[in-house]
């Protein structure tokens, strides 16, 4: 439906370098800059842009991640507030070993929505080495509590190498027993050319392993389990395709802006497309090499999947071949997966309402339907004026008129919007009455 959005859905806010980690899959292990800087001397300047910007071109979601967010929060909580009281969602990322009662406190204050926590193992010994810190696993568990304790609602991530690839089940089994139920277990890439890391990136035959034992602890532990990095559909197997949800999002409808405003398709890719302080437009429209196919690789050419996948993580083909038309070092060229199915039945509904989330924009080809960075659309004009309508219920009849179709279609469009909950039937919302 469109090739560029007039800005980005979601960010990634990256609001200091600096980490008390140093996580050998982590950039910061391997830069040379030393010691980093927590916040840039413009930081006032550049952060207040920042804010400006994203409200200015109505984004929708911010990630704010590092770097360790904690260790500057006090100085960036009023911009996160900004960003909020905006009704922007924010979502946080943070081994959280430096969080308090009182800082818990300030991020519901200001406004964050649910956090992303960063545990690599709990097997302290493992977990000390890789993150060549000091009883992290003790300081992490006690940071999801007071997390726990003010409401946030947590999902612990488990970056896996070949150093604790055997310590998941133990790990999920830690995060259970914090009542914890989300779990994410997550192949750690190379973070540079030529680092020596690279002997411990799990192969693509390891990381299968690594998504059985996922699905193992889901089972054991009633989990909702997850991968978070957007590896190419052909790395999961036909055991695991069902686990293949996410695709490469960068410079197509998210970006990164770095602590010093630099704008960069991902928090990994190097590129930078200019400077907040310049606007967050200059450098969105910029990114048209992201948008096209031509990092597509030759290799991916039979493949169904490819105008979505793209060939997988252009970061990881940019580290491992130094070549961003090179496909992800993860992708398997003897399984090539098929398109999921939609499998969407028409609805017998007849009344509607829009999630009491759900946020417009308009675009060029009509505009943006969103309630989540899972759960949003891009719409044509004739949607978005279904679902800019300013009646409380939006009945089938309507809808049908509107969109200049038949009442079968009608049912079909409806109960996609359902589905990627836009609406919701009436008959389930409780309190609802008709016009």
């Amino acid at each position: 439906m469109y090739r560029k959005l007039s800005a980005p859905v979601a960010i990634q806010w990256e609001v200091t370098p600096s980490c008390n980690h140093l996580c050998e899959w982590c950039y910061n292990f391997w830069r040379k800059e030393s010691p980093l800087p927590l916040l840039p001397n413009n930081y006032e300047i550049v952060f207040q842009k920042v804010v400006d910007e994203l409200i200015k071109n109505k984004v929708f979601s911010v990630v704010i991640t590092g770097g360790e967010p904690m260790m500057v929060i006090k100085q960036i909580a009023p911009y996160i507030k900004q960003l909020s009281d905006a009704n922007i969602q924010i979502y946080l990322n943070s081994n959280l070993t430096l969080l308090t009662s009182e800082k818990a406190s300030l991020l519901q204050e200001i406004g964050i929505k649910s956090i992303l926590v960063s545990l690599p193992t709990a097997d302290s010994e493992t977990c000390d080495r890789i993150t060549n810190s000091r009883n992290v696993v003790a300081r992490t568990t006690l940071g999801i509590k007071i997390a726990q304790d003010h409401g946030f609602p947590i999902m612990v991530n488990m970056v896996v190498s070949r150093d604790n690839l055997h310590q998941i089940r133990m790990t999920a089994r830690h995060v259970a027993s914090l009542g914890v139920k989300s779990f994410a277990a997550t192949r750690a890439s190379n973070p540079v050319p030529k680092s020596d890391f690279v002997q411990k990136v799990l192969s693509v035959g390891e990381f299968r392993q690594m998504l059985t034992v996922l699905d193992e602890v889901a089972n054991e532990f009633n989990f909702r389990t997850d991968t978070i990095e957007a590896n190419p559909p052909c790395a999961f197997g036909e055991d695991h395709i069902e686990r293949s949800h996410r695709f490469c999002s960068a410079g197509r409808n998210s970006c990164t802006i770095g602590y010093e405003g630099n704008i960069r398709p991902c928090n990994r890719l190097p590129m930078v497309y200019g400077n907040i302080l310049s606007g967050l437009t200059n450098a969105w429209l910029k990114m048209d090499d992201c948008r096209s196919d031509e990092w597509i690789p030759i290799e991916c050419e039979e493949c169904k999947m490819k105008l979505r996948c793209r060939g997988g993580c252009k970061a990881d083909a940019l580290v491992q071949y130094g070549d961003l038309k090179k496909p992800d070092p993860l992708c398997d060229f003897e399984f090539m997966p098929e398109p999921k199915s939609q499998n969407i039945q028409p609805t017998t509904d007849n009344l509607f309402v829009a999630n009491f989330e759900l946020k417009l924009r308009r675009e060029d080809f009509g505009g943006i339907a969103y309630v989540g960075n899972s759960s949003w659309i891009a719409i044509n004009h004739k949607m978005f004026e279904l679902l800019s309508s300013k009646k409380k219920i939006i009945k089938l009849k309507e809808a049908k008129k509107i969109l200049f179709t038949n009442i079968n279609s009608a049912r079909l469009t409806m109960a996609f919007l359902i589905k990627n909950k836009i609406l919701i039937p009436k008959n389930l919302v409780k309190g609802d009455s008709d016009d």
